[in-house]
């Protein structure tokens, strides 16, 4: 099967969200499918190494250039860098997927319910997402025990969450 995993996160040396978006299509190109991988530029040193080392023939990454803003401003507005990257990752998959026969698009990372790209708009190809978490708004009777800085993280959280639905279609 040809596969192209979405995962803005992918890194070797890593756990979390880039092992993630490492393991799951590095494993399924050792089950034998044809795999390709969209990540942001900024993991192509590891990965590369990391193939240099252990080669597999069927595994194919292509990297898409993150907005270049200072990396200040990226960590403040992490969700409109992250729109701009899925925007570009996009325009790479639908490419990709007029030249080769990709069979599944499987966004992987970034995890968040509304970190969801555009994918499914590609003709002819079937788009999932999993694993999926984060990004939630926490419970009322919760949201007593957050102090400090936690604050200000969640009324941005409950902020973009609403501004994802007014922009969702």
């Amino acid at each position: 099967m040809n596969i192209l995993y979405i995962a803005y996160s992918c890194g070797t040396r890593s756990g979390s969200e880039n092992a993630i978006g490492w393991n799951i299509p590095m494993h399924s190109a050792l089950m034998g499918n044809n795999v390709y991988i969209i990540t942001k530029n900024t993991s192509k040193p590891d990965l590369q190494d990391y193939l240099e080392k252990h080669p597999i023939n069927n595994l194919n990454v292509l990297y898409v250039d993150e907005p270049n803003y200072p990396k200040r401003l990226r960590k403040l507005l992490f969700a409109f860098c992250l729109k701009r990257w899925q925007k570009r990752a996009y325009r790479a998959a639908k490419k990709l997927c007029a030249q080769e026969p990709v069979e599944l698009i499987h966004q992987i990372t970034p995890v968040e319910l509304r970190n969801i790209g555009s994918y499914g708009k590609i003709q002819n190809v079937p788009f999932v997402v999993g694993p999926i978490g984060g990004g939630q708004k926490i419970a009322k009777p919760l949201r007593g025990y957050i102090t400090g800085k936690g604050k200000i993280v969640e009324r941005l959280r409950l902020l973009f969450n609403g501004v994802n639905k007014l922009t969702v279609r």
